[in-house]
């Protein structure tokens, strides 16, 4: 292609080149690689610069949650965004059961709002902050990262502000909806998986799968104990793995993954599978 016999004459040329494109895209939906049309955010830095230029993200996540779909009934998006996974998850799941897309951001709420529009979905649509219980919390709002937001200041000089959400369960939203089991759950929310799983019983005593994202320093920066999230999981009959290396993770094992820095874990009960 003409733009890589360029890139090898000005290195920089490829990025500065896809970041016109994507300006200038604004915010017309993309076609991904699944088929799924979408808006991404104009000013996201990460993810949908990312999509943008790929069609696709999180090509590992995507393939757990697609085949774990044709199992599972209904399905829960906690840290929605603007709706990559909604979409391409919720678009087969919507025609079997109840796909719930939780997202505090006012921004990416918007945006996740058109592409469940665009793309025909039945969702229910939550603009709330999973944590560990209800009221009103600041969301400290990423400069570069629209997926960054987080309910805690953990990384004060890349947070452009904050912007006051209102803030849920995860065991009221199991009482408001009663998701049919199985339930596929996805959780991304920026260190806040601790304190959300500390209002979780309702949801953790289903017939779930769950995939989450696991930050050990974020918790500690709480003064909340990793280990003790994976002892509650396993305490519930969660057999837990870890996403990356495929490894399952038992009891002798929780200390050396509670050294990671952030990984994916994939954990459900042995009657689902």
């Amino acid at each position: 292609m003409l733009i890589d016999i360029i890139s090898k004459i000005f290195p920089k040329f490829k990025e500065h080149f896809w970041n016109y494109l994507f300006l200038k895209n604004g915010l017309k939906p993309i076609r991904l690689t699944t088929n799924h049309l979408l808006i991404v955010h104009p000013h996201d830095n990460v993810m949908s610069k990312l999509i943008f230029r790929y069609g696709y993200i999180y090509e590992d996540i995507y393939r757990i949650l697609k085949s774990y779909s044709l199992i599972c009934n209904s399905f829960i998006d906690i840290g929605a965004n603007f709706g990559y996974f909604t979409v391409t998850i919720g678009k087969a799941m919507s025609n079997k059961g109840m796909v719930i897309a939780i997202e505090p951001d006012p921004e990416n709420f918007l945006i996740l709002k058109k592409n469940i529009k665009n793309n025909g979905l039945t969702v229910m649509l939550e603009n709330v902050a999973i944590c560990e219980k209800e009221g009103f919390m600041d969301l400290f709002v990423s400069k570069e990262n629209k997926g960054g937001h987080s309910l805690f200041e953990y990384y004060p000089s890349e947070y452009k502000g904050k912007v006051q959400v209102k803030t849920t369960t995860l065991n009221e939203i199991v009482k408001k909806y009663s998701p049919s089991e199985p339930i596929l759950v996805k959780i991304d929310i920026e260190g806040s998986e601790f304190d959300a799983f500390k209002a979780g019983d309702k949801l953790l005593e289903k017939k779930c799968i769950f995939i989450s994202e696991f930050s050990p320093p974020l918790y500690r920066r709480l003064n909340q104990e990793p280990k003790d999230l994976l002892n509650k999981i396993s305490n519930f009959g969660y057999k837990i793995y870890e996403i990356g290396s495929g490894k399952r993770i038992d009891l002798q094992d929780f200390d050396s993954i509670c050294k990671l820095e952030q990984t994916n874990l994939l954990f459900f009960k042995e009657k689902i599978i």
